[in-house]
């Protein structure tokens, strides 16, 4: 039997007290670090309390395993593909998880100092408070690290758990991805805060004592209909801005024809004016030239009255 095999077979078998006891037993007798094959499946396993420092899980997958309060310290997971899986209290300090994959993974409480995640996708992880600092990570910002989806409320920055970020409040959108990358001004916080939020603590109060699903829940909703509502007021307005130029156009329009009417009745009646008989007529003419000036700019007055008291119904419906 390989000492892989051997591997293999003993975890599956034994205890966390059994393991750890058999595993001090391997270190005393050999200098070799313990390795699992790789390109293996582990599924449905409880490793709660095991000591796995200093063991190597090259290019395996791990789905639906509990790891809660493990040793992992110096640990090689390198190129692994993790899932739906619990690391809550486990000590990682020292772990290799460069190239990996993790998704819907719980790293709560765990111990991240020193940790590798050079190209590691973190998507649907939790960090809520575990110990991590961005000077002793091993991370490189021209190196590929994805966050997606991740929930932390804040991380403590040393193993005694004396300092934490943020130092009062928790964590905003967008925050906790700048401060693993060394991005964050860790002398002067709340500056940062404020440029990711707009008011760091004092944004919303309320925020900083989200603890259920339940509360999310009722926020995303919030957010939600905020966002409807935007897009509804974005839309009237530029219904607004639209018929914004009819009542322009209804005053302009009549003037117009008025306008129009009004020369075409002058030319008629100055074409059918007697040239012959000015000087007999006169008073006669320039009394229908009188009225037909008269009759034009009474319907002119008529017509722009008309359409300013259109426009004013039409402004009083709109509001």
């Amino acid at each position: 039997m390989s000492t892989e095999e051997e591997i293999l077979n003993q975890i599956a078998n034994f205890t966390s007290t059994e393991w750890n006891m058999w595993k001090k037993q391997q270190e005393q007798k050999s200098l070799h670090r313990l390795s699992f094959p790789g390109f293996h499946r582990f599924s449905n396993k409880n490793f709660q309390y095991f000591d796995f420092s200093k063991i190597d899980f090259p290019s395996n997958e791990i789905w639906n395993c509990d790891f809660s309060n493990t040793n992992l310290i110096e640990a090689t997971l390198k190129s692994t593909k993790i899932y739906q899986t619990d690391f809550t209290g486990a000590d990682l300090s020292k772990t290799d998880l460069s190239s990996s994959e993790l998704t819907d993974v719980n790293l709560s409480h765990t111990d991240l100092t020193d940790v590798d995640i050079t190209y590691v996708k973190f998507t649907k992880v939790k960090f809520n408070q575990c110990v991590i600092n961005p000077k002793k990570v091993n991370f490189s910002e021209t190196l590929k690290t994805e966050f997606k989806d991740i929930e932390c409320d804040f991380v403590y920055l040393n193993k005694s758990k004396t300092e934490r970020y943020p130092p009062s409040g928790y964590f905003v959108a967008g925050e906790f991805e700048k401060f693993i990358k060394g991005e964050i001004d860790m002398d002067n916080p709340q500056t940062n805060r404020k440029l990711l939020d707009g008011s760091g603590d004092h944004f919303r109060s309320e925020l900083n004592i989200v603890n259920t699903d339940a509360e999310r829940n009722q926020l995303q909703n919030e957010v939600n209909f905020l966002r409807k509502r935007l897009e509804s007021m974005e839309l009237q307005e530029k219904i607004y801005n639209h018929t914004r130029v009819k009542p322009r156009l209804e005053i302009i329009l009549p003037i117009c024809i008025v306008s129009i009417v009004f020369l075409v009745f002058s030319s008629i009646l100055i074409n059918k004016v007697d040239k012959q008989k000015i000087e007999v007529s006169v008073n006669y003419d320039v009394g229908i030239i009188m009225g037909g000036l008269l009759t034009g700019s009474a319907a002119l007055i008529a017509a722009l009255s008309y359409a300013k008291r259109n426009h004013t119904s039409n402004q009083n419906n709109r509001e």
